[in-house]
């Protein structure tokens, strides 16, 4: 299968920034990305923190929730 390769077109596709729905954060300065087949990840750039949950459930969203409180309440200031 031929795709054409990285034509200017293409690789100005890449630098134009793209946007959509973006969900408000629980904790502000914090991003991350939950998956649908059990995965999820974040990470908080001012508590200096990464979490990263990997299972094979179909979307557990009460785990991804209480990991991320877990995490903050572990967080010995």
């Amino acid at each position: 299968m031929k795709t054409g390769g990285l034509s200017r077109e293409r690789l100005d596709r890449l630098r134009t920034s793209m946007t959509g729905y973006v969900e408000r954060g629980e904790v502000p300065g914090r991003y991350g990305w939950d998956g649908g087949l059990g995965t999820s990840w974040f990470c908080d750039p001012k508590e200096d923190l990464i979490g990263i949950v990997l299972t094979q459930s179909l979307y557990p969203l009460d785990l991804f929730r209480d990991f991320g409180t877990l995490a903050y309440q572990a967080i010995d200031d």
